[in-house]
């Protein structure tokens, strides 16, 4: 009973760690760049931002679990077509349902939104190791999608505040959209690559002691 329990503890702890990752030290965008034309053209705003953020997370789980079904059933070179058309037909439904229940957000997003169905952030998870448990492939792509979300809020919100000046600088910032929103991920990665350094330090420490 207790080996159990430890086994299931050793097993939770492993899934938090796999999700925890996703967001901080495997962030998709900022180490790969996942998902950065969404970042830059999806963050005008808090509410294009969160509903970007729902779709995403939509597609993406669906796609895993269905692409992970499918397993060693598709040949290699066919499993990206295979889960573009798949992210595609998932697509369709589902934005035409969310356009009906909210017209403007969805307009917001314009082709952004439409090209969710093509971005890397989703089909870069598709087709996980074959030997890795659906429970394992579902948290580690969520906590992917939820490190975009980081990204993309934290972007939206640096917009906002640039906004709150935008009467000063004679509409500098929103001229210049996609380079400041560059900068911004720029910085963010920096701060990232910064604590990530900080960490690897700090263990070697620990293992010398």
């Amino acid at each position: 009973m207790q080996k159990k329990y430890s086994l299931a503890v050793r097993s939770a702890k492993k899934r938090g760690r796999a999700f925890v990752s996703g967001i901080f030290s495997q962030n998709p965008v900022l180490i790969g760049g996942a998902g950065l034309y969404m970042v830059l053209s999806g963050s005008t705003s808090l509410t294009s931002s969160w509903f970007l953020f729902v779709l995403v997370v939509a597609l993406t789980v669906p796609v895993c679990v269905l692409c992970w079904l499918a397993g060693r059933k598709i040949a290699v070179w066919l499993r990206l077509p295979f889960a573009f058309l798949l992210t595609a037909a998932l697509y369709l439904p589902l934005y035409a349902h969310m356009r009906q229940l909210y017209p403007q957000s969805m307009q917001e997003l314009g082709l952004c939104g439409v090209l969710v169905a093509a971005d890397s952030l989703i089909l870069m998870r598709a087709f996980a190791p074959e030997k890795r448990p659906l429970s394992m492939v579902l948290i580690e792509a969520l906590g992917g999608a939820v490190g975009f979300a980081v990204v993309l809020f934290a972007v939206s919100g640096i917009w906002n505040i640039l906004e709150g000046v935008e009467k000063a600088t004679a509409g500098a910032f929103r001229h210049a959209r996609i380079a400041v929103g560059l900068i911004i991920v720029a910085l963010l990665a920096a701060l990232w690559q910064y604590g990530t350094n900080r960490r690897k330090r700090k263990k070697r420490r620990e293992i010398l002691r």
